[in-house]
């Protein structure tokens, strides 16, 4: 029998994944390897969606695999970079097809201006930069640098280390920005950019064009042509699937019911809230949690 909206799905919690690193890790940084990452991961761990509260750099240096990103799938292949920005959520594909070096930071670590340039860039181009780590290459040496710092002294030197790992990081970073799709923007960019920033900031409280139009003091017909410009969808389209992606994203790795989070994504009827994701996805928010969450139950 198929799920009704007042129908909630009780689950085991889904795992909020924490920066832990090992001692001998210098800075905010640990580099890894994905032999490693499944050695600490039980099959559960491996088959859940995760979000981590760090940032995860991935170079696949062998084998293929389907990596999910924010509910986006990924076809991984030698060579490849990934980037998991830290609050998107992820789930592994099969772990044991592939090896590579994962290099694990926290925010602080690139510095805001940084962070906050890789946080527009992923979210016009995507998480994959397909490629740009074969060998000779400067993003693949980048990553051998920072693997070089990994307990690459005695503890009187891991400051030292750590200033060095991050600002060779902020480095790599700073390249994969500068070679990736959408890093030479058009004219007026800046716009669109004070636009998914409005909507990064408000989606919980604003839902309508308006809104924002009044917010940044431009018409809603102006805000419609730029967005249109540079997604080629309307702007009521760009804030639903804002909206859309932090429903998915409560639903999995938060437990409260699914009025809950109907409330905390600003909707004052939990109705009008299946209403809207069923028709944005297909399915009702307790369907899609179902589905996401294959140790769940329906009570």
């Amino acid at each position: 029998m198929p799920l009704t909206e007042d129908k909630e799905v009780e689950t085991v919690p889904f795992k909020k994944v924490r920066f832990d690193p090992p001692a001998h890790a210098v800075g905010g940084v640990e580099v890894t390897t994905l032999k490693r990452i499944r050695e600490r991961m039980c099959p559960l761990e491996r088959d859940a969606i995760q979000m981590p509260d760090f940032h995860l750099l991935l170079r696949v240096e062998s084998g293929r695999i389907r990596h999910m990103v924010d509910f986006r799938s990924y076809d991984l292949a030698p060579y490849d970079v990934l980037w998991v920005r830290a609050g998107q959520v992820q789930r592994w594909g099969s772990l044991e097809d592939i090896e590579g070096t994962a290099i694990l930071f926290v925010d602080h670590t690139l510095g805001s201006d940084v962070t906050a340039t890789l946080r527009d860039i992923t979210a016009r181009s995507g998480n994959l930069w397909a490629g740009a780590a074969r060998p000779g290459t400067a993003i693949s040496a980048a990553i051998n640098q920072v693997c070089h710092f990994q307990g690459s002294g005695p503890a009187p030197t891991q400051s030292v280390d750590g200033l060095l790992a991050a600002y060779v990081l902020r480095s790599l970073v700073l390249g994969l920005v500068a070679s990736g799709p959408g890093a030479d923007p058009p004219p007026g960019d800046a716009l669109f950019e004070r636009f998914r920033n409005a909507v990064d900031e408000n989606f919980t409280r604003y839902h309508r064009i308006q809104e924002y139009a009044d917010l940044l003091g431009y018409s809603s017909k102006t805000l419609t042509r730029l967005v249109n410009q540079y997604t080629g969808t309307s702007p009521k389209e760009f804030i639903d699937d804002r909206v859309v992606l932090e429903a998915r994203r409560l639903l999995v790795h938060d437990d409260r019911p699914v009025a809950g989070v109907a409330f905390a994504l600003g909707f004052d009827d939990p109705a009008n809230f299946s209403r809207f994701f069923r028709r944005r996805t297909g399915q009702s928010p307790a369907e899609f949690r179902l589905s996401a969450r294959p140790a769940a139950v329906v009570v």
